[in-house]
């Protein structure tokens, strides 16, 4: 049953313009995604050498270092490891972790925004936040509103006319 008025066809059409904006949202998503990686790698690498994500004083105190390289561990010793990883693990053991180039790439993006938001020095946010020219806490309100929206649209749930729990601040 219908609301009067309202067809089948009204409602696949709904159905097929959300899928459409899903597609168009997450391949511009998928762009500043790769932005956000590369530019957290080149500062971290450029500031803190090639394994910056070890050194746990680049971090908030209150951020879970340990839970972190758990993570990362896990991902590296997953028998659908990336070639990369296995490459890097195969050819050197120390250290035994793979830089910070590669663990980007393996990274999900909400772990990449929330590394973002815990970094501690002021000036690594500024650089990353400098590439898109907006202050450093904008930008983390940001990167967590598109992780999130961005799993929304991957795992095909409605997105037109949806309430979201986070908003990004306005620049």
């Amino acid at each position: 049953h219908f609301r009067a008025g309202i067809t089948f066809e009204d409602i696949l059409d709904l159905y097929i313009f959300d899928r459409r904006l899903r597609l168009l949202i997450l391949d511009a998503i998928e762009r500043i995604e790769v932005a956000l990686r590369a530019r957290m790698t080149n500062v971290l690498a450029e500031n803190h050498g090639s394994h910056a994500y070890l050194k746990k004083d680049i971090f908030d105190t209150r951020y879970d270092h340990d839970w972190l390289i758990k993570q990362i561990r896990k991902k590296c010793d997953d028998s659908k490891a990336e070639t990369f990883i296995k490459h890097y693990r195969a050819k050197y053991t120390d250290p035994e972790l793979p830089p910070v180039w590669m663990v980007m790439e393996i990274l999900t993006f909400r772990e990449v925004s929330v590394l973002f938001s815990q970094l501690r020095l002021r000036d690594d946010k500024q650089a990353i936040a400098l590439f898109w020219g907006l202050p450093d806490t904008v930008l983390r309100s940001w990167f967590r509103a598109l992780s999130d929206l961005r799993n929304i649209c991957a795992h095909h749930a409605r997105t037109w006319n949806r309430e979201f729990g986070s908003r990004p601040v306005l620049p």
